[in-house]
């Protein structure tokens, strides 16, 4: 027994280590035992949002009928599921991923091409004859091609949706914009005359006349000098078109606007004088006391357009005569669910060949409706101004469809569910898109755009031939009929009507018309011709490209449309651009990085032996120094047993990571396959420049490198705002007051909010129009106060701002510092008859320039790896404003999966910081001053 009770002294640092790992593997979850011994099969199912009641009840139906399956539901919780699905797709990687997953089709053949998903074709074959197996026959050719590539199906559509234009019967109507009695429309028996008429054209929603250089003098007259030449503006014109406003069709009261750099103004032409001038009326659409065009607009050329006062988006939008908001709005070409691919297609246009190896986002018909989207902003006032309204706008009953506020939009069939449930008595109508006009001349006719979802089985499955059984279940008739009585069971609970939603099964699309829209009268006639027009949209709707590049081609489509319709590129350069970068991804694909492949278990190697023989070395080390001594008690060896928890986790996860890293930054590596050496080329294409044909210059490889690091340091200047604003309010509460205590958490709390809730206020707090910062400047007269986050000159200023609500975290550090300042120092300057100014620049800033220091470090390492506010609040936009540089590396790591690229530019920004902190390490030599 004595003998024991030594043993249990010496080593029960030991004893206790391993008591704890026995009770952590005794703890971890696995597998349900008696699930294994009855021969059940688990089937691991994610969805991208919460699992509903709905879709449970089929599931278990499943189960019901066949008992030797359980299915286990959860959840890929990600912001963006199909931008950057990383939880998936990690769990691919690492061989534990879900065995079925609900994902978005437009995804699935850029992650199958990469290796993410199973080829479904062996079981389409084999299910050929089955009664209840899953075919093309009956499935829209545009969901079912979406997810195939190569000839190869990756997944099976089960949702599907299209676009149309909604227009608000009553707000046209009231405009006068209805059917003639000689429309042939209304003698076709199609249209009633006087019912409210959609636009069909591209030029009826918003015609522009002109489109040219001019200035405007110091009277306000504005005069055009020429037409404007650029791809996509004025290519029908002869060259030798002389200008002229009134054969321009051109009158008093059309919609003018002037653009000068980024910045728009709209107003109304007054008179014409000439054939090339005219006077601007401030008596329409402007504040009260406007009586000049603002400065901006009088210095060099401007572009002038001039649009139809008569045309649909003019004619419907309408303006706040105080503080010149936007109240009213025919129509927004982004505002809904709608974007440049819609206008493009509408155009006739492919984002890619036909060969699927050449991007053509720069095609002529891309620039047409990139220039069109453009020129409607500009009719509304600019970008800005649009997104303000849009902004504003409330969802659910307050929608602005529903009130009225806006006459039209492009949105998806969805939309129908929304006015079922918020206003179902409501007078609308739903036709295809409007298309340019010389399109429906030549007998084209509108198109939707398809989108939806399906379900496909992840490549490393475990279980793949238990989750097609799930999935074919998951697709049959029988199976979706009943989730959709049980999904009228609860639309009917809430006192609501049911509206079904499309399916890309023909079969299940006849049912669901007849059923619920034919034979239901609780349905209103438009909401009866809506899923119609709806549901002939599908056979002939288009689908984003089917390319491996379809999250990147996506991106650089709105990173256009962005720089666009905010003026700070052409649509032809924006798109050339975006074109340049898609295809070097592409062609970064197609012919990958060749080099050896990385032998990861000898490098796993020789990082084991390398620890191995550091600790060795540093055991040796201490066994010498109690030799020398003359110790026998290793007293080093119960502080390195109680470390070794925080040591194994530096090694496996904090120093194995860094040296991982390392190395990818010299490789090709997509996570879904392995790596491959190929030097120094990461570094090579972000640092390094490249002949560009089109603008006849070396360009940067990566232009955004370079603008996300411009964006970072621009918020540099926050860390000298926050110092500020930390020691201003540390000084003020460090006074001797009643309730101090209270006003110290009181401005320390925003410090322990969480960071999203802190965001979602802020985003409140900036919307243009009901913020209540923006209220606070009109009280104080700013009539015209910033859009902030809609705006690409406000944007990062408002994150600093925003970045001042925290500073209530660094006051503690410096309270701290000002309770170390002896009174006795201030005592006596008072004695030599020094000012409060004096005292702070000779004593307190001195003393606390080690606090400053440290605040200057922490806040520069803080400012370069600024991620969440842009992540959160602005997504890197408007037009790149926030692209910060974490942001960028973020989305080469796990948007486009270029984890070498992502792992050089986290090297590159390592070499920077420490750079910087070394700078001031040295400076700090010159001015912090520490207590002797």
């Amino acid at each position: 027994m004595k003998a024991l009770r030594t043993f249990i002294e010496q080593h029960h640092i030991l004893l206790i280590v391993a008591a704890v790992l026995i009770l952590a593997y005794l703890m971890y979850p696995r597998p349900r035992q008696e699930s294994r011994d009855a021969g059940v099969t688990e089937i691991v199912f994610w969805t991208p949002s919460g699992v509903g009641p709905t879709l449970r009840t089929i599931v278990e139906e499943f189960e019901r009928r066949n008992p030797q399956y359980q299915v286990l539901m959860g959840t890929a919780t990600v912001k963006d599921s199909t931008g950057d699905p990383t939880r998936f797709l990690l769990g691919v990687a690492g061989q534990v991923p879900p065995d079925l997953i609900y994902f978005d089709r437009f995804a699935v053949v850029e992650w199958a091409s990469r290796g993410a998903f199973t080829d479904l074709t062996p079981y389409l074959e084999r299910d050929r004859d089955r009664p209840d197996g899953v075919n093309n026959r009956t499935i829209y050719a545009p969901a079912w091609n979406e997810a195939c590539y190569k000839g190869r199906m990756y997944a099976i559509p089960n949702a599907v949706d299209t676009r149309a234009l909604y227009y608000h019967r009553d707000s046209l109507i009231r405009a006068g914009l209805v059917y003639a009695a000689d429309d042939p429309a209304v003698r076709a028996g199609k249209a009633v005359a006087g019912d409210a008429r959609p636009p069909r054209t591209w030029e009826e929603l918003c015609r522009k006349r002109v489109h040219a250089v001019g200035s405007v003098d110091e009277a306000n007259l504005v005069t055009v000098s020429h037409w404007l030449r650029r791809p996509g503006v004025n290519t029908d014109l002869p060259e030798d078109t002389p200008i002229d406003l009134g054969k321009a069709g051109v009158r008093a009261g059309d919609v003018v606007a002037l653009v000068a750099g980024e910045n728009v103004w709209r107003g109304r032409i007054g008179h014409l004088r000439g054939a090339v001038a005219f006077t601007i009326d401030f008596d329409r659409d402007q504040r009260p006391g406007t009586t000049s065009v603002p400065r901006e607009f009088r210095d060099g050329d401007i572009e002038v357009k001039i649009f139809d006062q008569d045309s649909y988006v003019p004619k419907l939008t309408r303006f706040d005569p105080r503080s010149g908001e936007l109240t009213a709005v025919g129509f927004i070409p982004l505002f809904g669910n709608s974007w440049l691919y819609m206008y493009g297609w509408l155009n006739g246009a492919h984002f890619m060949n036909a060969e699927g190896n050449a991007c053509t986002l720069d095609s002529p018909e891309v620039v047409e409706a990139l220039q069109y989207i453009t020129d409607v902003y500009d009719a509304l006032g600019g970008r800005r101004q649009a997104d303000a309204f849009s902004t504003a706008a409330a969802s659910g009953a307050l929608d602005p469809f529903l009130t009225g506020h806006i006459a039209m939009r492009i949105d998806g069939d969805w939309f129908t569910q929304t006015i079922t449930a918020f206003k179902p008595e409501l007078r609308f109508g739903v036709v295809g898109a409007p298309i340019p006009e010389k399109r429906l001349r030549q007998g084209f006719k509108p198109v939707g755009w398809m989108g939806g979802w399906s379900y496909a089985i992840p490549s490393t499955a475990k279980r793949k031939d238990a989750a097609w059984d799930l999935l074919r279940w998951l697709c049959s008739e029988e199976a979706n009929r009943l989730r959709t009585e049980a999904d009228v069971s609860m639309v009917r609970a809430r006192g609501q009507r049911f509206l079904p939603r499309l399916h890309p099964d023909r079969r299940i699309m006849a049912w669901l018309q007849k059923t619920y829209i034919d034979d239901n009268p609780s349905i209103s006639a438009d909401m009866k011709k809506a899923f119609v027009v709806f549901k002939d949209l599908l056979p002939g709707s288009k689908y984003r490209p089917v390319t491996p590049v379809g999250q990147k081609l996506w991106n650089e489509h709105m990173r256009a449309t962005d720089a666009a319709t905010n003026h700070t590129k052409n649509p032809y350069d924006a798109l050339s651009y975006g074109t340049r970068q898609v295809q070097l991804a592409l062609d970064h694909f197609l012919h990958p990085p060749q080099g050896p492949l990385v032998p990861w278990k000898r490098l796993v190697s020789l990082y084991v032996l390398g620890v191995a023989l550091f600790f060795l070395g540093l055991i040796v080390w201490q066994e010498w120094r109690l030799r020398r001594q003359g110790r026998v008690f290793r007293a080093w060896l119960p502080g390195y047993i109680c470390a070794s928890p925080w040591i194994f986790g530096f090694v496996v996860f904090g120093l194995g990571p860094i040296v991982f890293s390392l190395i990818i930054s010299f490789c090709h590596y997509d996570v879904l396959n392995p790596a491959r050496f190929i030097g120094l080329r990461n570094y090579i294409n972000l640092l390094g420049t490249h002949w560009d044909a089109v603008l006849n210059r070396r360009v940067a490889n990566d232009p955004m490198l370079w603008k996300s690091l411009e964006n970072t340091g621009f918020m540099i200047i926050g860390v000298p705002i926050g110092i500020i604003a930390g020691l201003a309010l540390a000084m003020l509460l460090n006074s001797k007051v009643r309730g101090l205590h209270v006003f110290r958490t009181i401005y320390y709390l925003p410090a322990v909010v969480p960071a999203v809730a802190s965001f979602i206020l802020w985003i409140w707090i900036f919307d243009p129009v009901r913020g209540l910062l923006n209220q606070v400047l009109r009280f104080f007269g700013v009539m015209q106060p910033p859009h902030w986050l809609q705006d690409p000159v406000w944007a990062k200023p408002a994150l600093i701002i925003m970045g001042l609500w925290g500073v209530g975290s660094g006051m503690i550090i410096w309270l701290a510092g000002l309770r170390e300042i002896p009174e006795s120092l201030y005592e006596a300057s008072r004695i030599d008859g020094a000012n409060r100014l004096q005292q702070f620049r000779h004593i307190t800033l001195p003393l606390l320039t080690p606090y400053i220091f440290f605040n200057l470090i922490m806040g520069m390492i803080g400012v370069f790896q600024v991620f969440q506010a842009a992540y959160i609040m602005t997504n890197g936009g408007p037009a790149d404003s926030t692209l910060f540089y974490a942001y960028k590396l973020f989305n080469e790591a796990f948007r486009y999966l270029n984890m070498g690229t992502a792992s050089a530019m986290a090297w590159i920004l390592f070499l920077v910081v420490l750079a910087v902190t070394l700078v001031q390490l040295w400076s700090s030599r010159k001015w912090v001053h520490y207590e002797r």
